[in-house]
């Protein structure tokens, strides 16, 4: 088989990618998680850092659709 090694700009793609998937997985339901603890207390806290774990994996499966979304 012929395989094609990765250029350049693939693997500094796929280290971008990595990296917001590092940073915006734990951030999305800690965010949640203080938002909904300071507003509506624990209860708040669960349920909103339940929403921001839905909300994390989304933006990290598709960083360019969030970034579009935002510009």
């Amino acid at each position: 088989m012929d395989q094609k090694k990765p250029g350049l700009f693939e693997g500094i793609q796929t280290f971008v990618w990595k990296c917001w998937c590092i940073f915006i997985l734990p951030a999305s339901p800690a965010i949640g998680a203080y938002i909904g603890l300071h507003t509506h207390g624990i209860g708040g806290a669960i349920g909103l850092g339940l929403v921001g774990v839905i909300v994390g994996v989304v933006l990290a499966i598709a960083p360019r659709a969030t970034l579009e979304l935002l510009g």
